[in-house]
């Protein structure tokens, strides 16, 4: 029970941190002429924002407050009738006229005109802590839409080579971040779900440091004499380890990530380490990578085949240059012609490198930068002044 009571009282301080950090917010609507995104400010539907659902409403009020000039109205009138008078009908009873009747002591009725005026809104009060999620969550969204693709991508693999658990981690990360948008505050969903997101990590951890030992291994073994199938089957075999590599540093950085936002520990210096070990990540796999694409490049213009068309390349090149030296043959083109094969050999050869590495090429990304930029923005909009910007479509932030 005393533990239950300091974890609740640890959120507490959080929360009321966040709101002093949020104190200083600033927000300003924009005039018709201003164009921010050419003074450094990135843009942000207004739209991501109404998607978040219900429990972000306030903040939509609030922009819509903001973009009217502080002075928008609602679609309510108060209709002021003149003492003694009463609103004239329509014969069919369907409404009011503006006309007011005045009934005269004579028994003649008079004629006055209603005034309608608009009731204003009240003010928004507005949670500094949902302003904040509303508007990381909508850039989040934002950047998330740029590994769609990839992701599709890679539960088309997991699909066709059967992975069930992997494929099970993935969709449960997606169903994470989906509930959270509607479960943002509520702190038993989040404690409980950050268990599971914590172990999909770990184990993440694990297979990107066994499948690193398994590519150098493959990589590590040599071959005197090889052919092209030898590079082929090679290829192919690193190929699926960089696919896995690729898909365990996504649910590592995917899982990262939602384990800032369940935690909701925004100190600079821990959000640091944490864009710190995904940089690293990151920057082994691609060193990794351009190491294995070196060798493989290497193999592909080494093999017994390549050999081959090199050393007809080189015997055609110096048979024509030998005529072209011969005074009476050189007039004709015999010798031009077995240049310009040669040429075309050569040409070929490196056609046919690239050809062999093009779809090895398509594993170069590691694909977790949309992560490390979602972090990033969490933490700018945390531990930075805080300055949003908005017109009637669009919200801008300091890029």
């Amino acid at each position: 029970m005393e533990n239950e009571i300091k974890k609740e009282t640890g959120m507490l301080n959080e929360k009321n941190k966040m709101v002093e950090v949020l104190d200083d917010l600033l927000i300003s609507p924009l005039s018709i002429e201003e164009n921010p995104c050419e003074e450094g400010y990135k843009s942000l539907p207004l739209e991501n924002v109404a998607s978040l659902g219900i429990a972000f409403e306030p903040v939509m009020d609030l922009f819509q407050n903001l973009i009217n000039g502080g002075e928008s109205v609602s679609d309510i009138y108060r209709v002021t009738i003149p003492k003694g008078g009463k609103l004239a009908q329509f014969k069919d009873g369907s409404g009011y006229m503006g006309a007011v009747l005045i009934p005269k002591p004579n028994g003649s009725v008079g004629l006055a005109q209603a005034r309608l005026n608009p009731i204003e809104k009240l003010p928004v009060s507005i949670d500094p802590v949902k302003l904040f999620m509303a508007v990381a969550l909508s850039n989040i969204e934002n950047k998330l839409d740029d590994v769609l693709e990839l992701q599709q991508e890679i539960l088309n693999f997991l699909i066709e080579k059967e992975r069930s658990e992997l494929m099970g981690d993935l969709k449960f990360l997606d169903e994470v971040y989906s509930n959270y948008k509607l479960n943002w505050d509520n702190e038993k969903y989040k404690t409980i779900t950050h268990i599971k997101v914590l172990d999909i990590k770990q184990d993440s951890v694990r297979k990107i440091d066994f499948i690193r030992k398994q590519i150098k291994r493959k990589m590590g073994k040599k071959k005197i004499i090889h052919i092209d199938r030898d590079v082929k089957k090679q290829l192919e075999q690193v190929e699926l380890d960089f696919k896995d590599y690729q898909i365990a540093l996504y649910l590592y950085a995917y899982s990262s990530f939602l384990e800032v936002m369940l935690l909701e520990n925004y100190e600079k210096d821990y959000l640091d380490s944490i864009i710190q070990k995904m940089e690293n990540y990151n920057h082994q796999y691609r060193f990794l990578y351009g190491s294995c694409y070196e060798k493989l490049e290497g193999a592909t213009q080494t093999s017994v085949q390549a050999h081959f068309l090199k050393g007809l390349s080189g015997a055609n090149k110096i048979v024509g240059e030998t005529i072209a030296k011969v005074p009476i043959v050189s007039k004709g083109t015999l010798d031009e012609q077995l240049i310009e094969s040669a040429e075309k050999l050569g040409d070929y050869g490196q056609k046919r490198t690239e050809t062999t590495l093009k779809s090895f090429i398509k594993k170069q990304n590691a694909y977790i930068k949309p992560f490390i930029e979602n972090i990033q923005t969490i933490n700018n909009l945390y531990n930075q002044p805080f300055e949003i910007l908005i017109d009637r479509k669009n919200l801008y932030l300091v890029a």
